[in-house]
């Protein structure tokens, strides 16, 4: 069974707010399933989104 994200994790993997995770999850741009009133997010659509989403060309610093 795979391990689901809560908007929060999905968020801090890809290095954006909640907001945009938020906007892409009413957009389609990320796959979810509603548990109640949490949202679990699918894995592999942050890593589908992660790949075009992150610039090489672009140093990130932590």
């Amino acid at each position: 069974m795979n391990r689901t994200l809560t908007v929060a994790g999905a968020a801090d993997a890809l290095g954006v707010s909640t907001r945009t995770v938020e906007r892409w999850l009413a957009a389609g741009t990320l796959r979810a399933t509603r548990v109640g009133r949490s949202v679990r997010i699918d894995p592999e659509s942050v890593a589908a989104v992660e790949r075009p989403y992150r610039s090489p060309l672009i140093a990130r610093k932590d």
